[in-house]
């Protein structure tokens, strides 16, 4: 008796869990609807669009699984795409840069790496240069003391049109 009562609380705990993140992304549709249709009228009208995501691998220096530890967190609206290099837009060059991003106890990038290269030199650095010099993060912290950490990033220079 007891075990199926513990069983049906931890199952209205998981049902509220999801019905709240639901909530939470029922505001977000909206604006992600106006995005993909502003996208897709670039993209006919022949815009470069370059798509960012993070790689699957997340690699912080320290264990993820250390107690206390909190990995790095982009500024909000601060970690813009980088602008698809005119020469490379002119040539219909596309391709795929990994990026290793290492981020120092201050939050600034102080190293981008090409871990996968996208088979263009000047995708690949443009890539790196715009990480480099423009984003910004608040620190990883192990028990509340900011740390280095690292992070891997896919981005995408895709022509459409």
């Amino acid at each position: 008796m007891l075990r199926s009562k513990l069983f049906e609380e931890n199952k209205m705990q998981r049902f509220m869990a999801v019905a709240n993140r639901l909530r939470c992304r029922s505001f977000l549709w909206p604006a992600a609807i106006g995005l993909a249709i502003m996208l897709q009228a670039l993209a006919l009208h022949g815009f470069p669009i370059i798509w960012l995501h993070r790689a699957q691998a997340q690699t912080p220096l320290p264990s993820v699984a250390a107690p206390g530890f909190s990995p790095a967190r982009p500024f909000r609206f601060r970690n813009s795409y980088p602008p698809y290099p005119p020469d490379s837009v002119r040539l219909g060059e596309e391709g795929t840069v990994m990026v290793k991003v290492t981020i120092s106890e201050n939050g600034r990038v102080v190293n981008a790496q090409v871990i996968r290269s996208s088979g263009n030199a000047r995708l690949d650095n443009a890539a790196t240069g715009w990480i480099k010099f423009r984003w910004r993060y608040y620190p990883a912290n192990l028990r509340g003391k900011p740390i280095s950490s690292q992070l891997l990033y896919n981005i995408k220079f895709i022509l459409k049109g």
